[in-house]
């Protein structure tokens, strides 16, 4: 999971820093990925339209990537955790039922909460929020994040 996050959070930071220097110097970025396809490069420059270009399309990626960031890398973490302990929860309740999970989920330091009447799933909170609901009988559980 960490190799993962490492990976999109350093892909992360070289595509908005990519975006801040097209945004900065859109001629320089012009230059190092354009002008090799003219015979002549140091006599072609780039039009305003495609300076204009590159300012604009590097403003909005900056402002898509950190979006990304801020509302993805979080959301990642969340849905990753829940998915490994859930795992865990499950085993727990082939083994030791609706009693185990609870011990186990406190253990962990998230909340129970019995589901629905008759439904006999626990439904795991975490700050209050709903986390994970796993069944008592040990059948297949599902994340709420």
């Amino acid at each position: 999971m960490w190799g993962e996050v490492l990976f999109f959070t350093a892909l992360l930071v070289v595509l908005v820093t990519l975006c801040l220097l097209n945004v900065l110097f859109p001629r320089r970025m012009w230059g190092l990925f354009k002008s090799w396809r003219f015979k002549n490069p140091e006599v072609v420059e780039p039009s305003e339209l495609v300076v204009w270009w590159y300012r604009i399309s590097g403003a909005l990626g900056m402002i898509l990537l950190i979006g990304l960031g801020v509302y993805g890398v979080p959301r990642y973490y969340a849905v990753a955790r829940c998915e490994k302990v859930l795992a865990e929860l499950e085993n727990v309740a082939e083994t030791g039922g609706a009693s185990a999970v609870e011990r186990r989920a406190r253990e962990l330091g998230l909340d129970v909460r019995d589901g629905p009447a008759l439904s006999g799933r626990l439904t795991i909170t975490d700050d209050g929020e709903p986390f994970a609901s796993v069944p008592a009988n040990g059948s297949k559980g599902y994340c709420e994040v």
